[in-house]
Parts: C-alpha cells; sequence; structure tokens
C-alpha cells in the first residue's frame, strides 16, 4: 500500500542531509579553518556534483523502480559479490550516522544549561571525556526514536515533518531579523572574508566531505514501492532537497558570521560559535529556539538513518547477503529486526566518546562515495545495453565518485582521512571479507541465522 506524500520524502530527506554539522562546523570547520568563501565555494560545486550524481539514481529508478537503491541495482547489473561490496560500506556509512547525531543532543543540552547537569565522568578517549550524563541521554534518544521506526514508517515521518518544520522556519526567521538589522555587509562578515584567502586545497577539503554533508537525498529509492506519487517527482523532490540542504549550510553559516569576527574565531574562546551569535542578537530566549532547532536538526538525522539503514540492512539479508533475523518483521511489516539491531549498536557508541565518533563517521564518506561510484557504472552499463551510446551523467558520476574516493584516501592531500579513520576502515574491510569468505566457505547466506 502506497502511503509516503511528497512532504513525507522531502522532510526525510533534508533531515537527513541538515544535521548536527550544519550547527556545529561553522565554528569549528567552515569560518575558523576554511574560510566563509572557501566554505561556500566547495559546499556548491559539492551540491552540483551530487545532483549530477542523482541523475543516476533518477534513470534507474525509472527503468526499474524496485526499493534497494544502490544495492539493489548493484546487484541487478553486477552481481552479489560487487552488491554485498556496496552494501557493506554504504551499511557502514548509514549506520555510524546515527549514534553521531544522537551523541550531539548531551552536547546541546550541556551548553544550554551551562554544565549545571554534566556529571558522572567515567574516563576520558583521546580527550574526549565521557559522562555518566551524556550517556543517559543519548541513549535515550536513540532508544525513542528506534521506537517510533518500530512502530511503523508513517509515524516516524509524521514525527520528522514536524521536526523539519521547526528546523527550517527557525533559522529562516532568526536569519530574516539579522539581515534586517544590520544590513548584507558588517565588519564581521567583511573579516571572514579577509581573514583566510581563497585556496583551492581548503575548497578541496570541503569537496572531499560533500558525500557525508548531502547524504539522505537518496532515502527515497529505500522507499520506492511504498510512494504515493510518481517516480519523476521522486527525482525532483530529491534535487529540491540537495538545493534546499545547501541553502541551509550556506545560511547557517553566514547567519554565524554575521555575530563573530574571525579574529574572535581565530584566538579559540568559543564553545559554539553559531549559538553566540544568536544570544547576541536574541538572548537567551534565542537560544533557547536555537537548541529547539538544533535539536530538531539532529532528530531529523537519526530518524532518517534509522529509516536508511534498516531498509538498507533488511534488503541485505532478504537477499542472502546478511543474517536472516534481520529480514523484515512479517507483523507489521517494518524492518523491525534490523531496527533493534541499529539502536543496540548504537547504543555502545555514547561509550566511546565523541572523538572516537567522528573518526568512525569520517569513513562514511568514503563509504558513500563507494556507492555512488557503482550507481554512476551501473548507469553506464544499463544506458549502453539498451542504446549502444554513453550517457554523460553515468561518466562524470563515476569520475566525481572517483575523485571524492582519492581525495579520502590518498595521504599526501590534506583532505585525506586521519589515520585512526584509516585503521578502523581497515579493521570493516577485513571484517566484511572474512565475513564474506567464511560464508562462502559454508554455502549461501540465506541458510546463516543467529
Amino acid at each position: 500500500m502506497k502511503k509516503i506524500t511528497r512532504l513525507d520524502i522531502l522532510s526525510l530527506a533534508v533531515g537527513s542531509i541538515i544535521g548536527w554539522g550544519a550547527f556545529i562546523l561553522p565554528g569549528d570547520l567552515f569560518l575558523s579553518k576554511i574560510g566563509i568563501h572557501n566554505s561556500i565555494i566547495g559546499l556548491f560545486i559539492g551540491v552540483i556534483i551530487i545532483i549530477i550524481i542523482e541523475k543516476n539514481y533518477s534513470y534507474l529508478i525509472n527503468k526499474k523502480p524496485i526499493s534497494g537503491g544502490e544495492y539493489i541495482y548493484t546487484k541487478l547489473y553486477f552481481g552479489k559479490q560487487h552488491s554485498f561490496v556496496c552494501g557493506w560500506f554504504l551499511s557502514l556509512a548509514y549506520v555510524c550516522i546515527v549514534p553521531l547525531n544522537a551523541t550531539a543532543i548531551p552536547l546541546i543540552f550541556n551548553i544550554l544549561t551551562k554544565n549545571k547537569y554534566l556529571y558522572g565522568h567515567l574516563y576520558s578517549i583521546d580527550n574526549s571525556a565521557v559522562y555518566i550524563s551524556d550517556i543517559i541521554i543519548s541513549t535515550f534518544f536513540i532508544i525513542l526514536l528506534g521506537y517510533l521506526n518500530i512502530k511503523g514508517i508513517k509515524l516516524a515521518s509524521s514525527f520528522q515533518k514536524i521536526m523539519v518544520l521547526l528546523l527550517v522556519g527557525i533559522i529562516l526567521i532568526f536569519f530574516s531579523f539579522i539581515i534586517k538589522e544590520e544590513g548584507i555587509i558588517t565588519f564581521n562578515i567583511i573579516s571572514h572574508y579577509n581573514g583566510i584567502s581563497i585556496s583551492f586545497k581548503n575548497i578541496l577539503k570541503i569537496i572531499a566531505i560533500s558525500p557525508w554533508a548531502y547524504v539522505g537525498f537518496d532515502c527515497v529509492t529505500q522507499v520506492l514501492e511504498e510512494l504515493n506519487f510518481s517516480y519523476k517527482t521522486a527525482s525532483k523532490l530529491s534535487i529540491l532537497s540537495l538545493i534546499m540542504g545547501f541553502l541551509l549550510y550556506m545560511i547557517i553559516m553566514i547567519l554565524t558570521a554575521y555575530g563573530i569576527s574571525y579574529e574572535e574565531l581565530k584566538i579559540g574562546n568559543i564553545s559554539w560559535a553559531t549559538g553566540q551569535t544568536v544570544e547576541k542578537y536574541f538572548g537567551i530566549v534565542g537560544i533557547y529556539f536555537l537548541g529547539l532547532a538544533l535539536v530538531s536538526a539532529v532528530i531529523c538525522g537519526v530518524n532518517g538513518f534509522y529509516l536508511n539503514s534498516a531498509k538498507l540492512l533488511t534488503l541485505m539479508s532478504e537477499e542472502g547477503q546478511l543474517p536472516k533475523i534481520l529480514s523484515k518483521d512479517d507483523k507489521n511489516k517494518t524492518p523491525t529486526y534490523s531496527i533493534i539491531f541499529v539502536m543496540i549498536l548504537s547504543s555502545f557508541a555514547p561509550w566511546l566518546g565523541r572523538e572516537v565518533l567522528v573518526w568512525i563517521v569520517d569513513m562514511s564518506s568514503l563509504g558513500i562515495a563507494i556507492a555512488y561510484l557503482y550507481i554512476s557504472l551501473v548507469t553506464i552499463y544499463v544506458y549502453y545495453q539498451e542504446n549502444n551510446k554513453i550517457k554523460y551523467s553515468g561518466v562524470l558520476g563515476s569520475v566525481f565518485s572517483l575523485m571524492f574516493i582519492l581525495l579520502l584516501v590518498l595521504p599526501i592531500l590534506d583532505s585525506s582521512l586521519k589515520k585512526e579513520s584509516i585503521y578502523l576502515l581497515i579493521i570493516w574491510i577485513l571484517l566484511g571479507l572474512f565475513y564474506k569468505l567464511k560464508n562462502i566457505k559454508n554455502g549461501e547466506l540465506k541458510n546463516v541465522s543467529f
């Protein structure tokens, strides 16, 4: 039964794209290290590239409208071995974004309450302190949103719509009032343009994280059979979500720059740059509304990737690539066991500290880029088989995906993964290789269960 509306898909996609990073990265990365113009240029180039890649999704959706996205199209045209590689990396990208967003909730709570309720220091990992209070808050939200998704996609998507409307509405109101108050150009804005000059190297750093920054637009491919509108419309909504994502990243970045000069950021005594700007113009009431917007963004991110990861894991299980227990629940037709698996896995994450989580999530861009490469190569193959011609969106998508991969893995580039992320990536690859070889030896995975 088709039951997902246009607004449901748009809110799921935008909510997945705009998570904690849009609020934290302006002060921690975009303005302080990369530069406002480099960040805007990098994000703009990134969204254009992703829109080109989206055209490959659109082409395949219209050819074969089957839920499952990159994984299922890779299996249909390149076989099970390639589809396992694609699904293995994509599942890493999807699953790890859930706890990263969830662990941002206590960060917001502590900022808003000035650490009044921060207690129970346990240990520190790489200078990242782990507190009992943070673990409780993160775990609560992980379980709550997992429960909403278990109850069904309709309930989860309804909740998502409310959160996205709050997020977009609050940000636009803040931005409009500041523009009206200050005009287009202020001393602080000028300081950001003068602080860091235009640098190709810095632009590349932002382009390299574009797969992570814009991941979520492809959620439509996971729920194709539940849409109540045409696939052509779905493609348009995906592109609209990408444009909205870019605009929201840019608006929050510029909004932050209004209240803080480059010199202030360079000193490094600001815990939350966007929050300081809002407090400057709107006082403590503004901070609470910004906190609500950030909580909305975080909840949207967790909710969106619960859906994406659970759908992917369930499909891989049904296709015999993962254990049978992760298959769709027969009672209410929702991926219950995959959601529970993601919930349990994510619940361990708050115990690791945010720095370790950042190492893991740094790998997500690589996993997403590999999935983009597969979808682009499949597009080239299918189009050539039918028309004996090359589809240029497939070629461009392949080139850009390879560019993303090289930007992340070549150690000579500043955009490459940190060594900790590389070590974790090697472990993930070895786990997948061991798991696949073990079950090839024992027979088809479809016979495996816990």
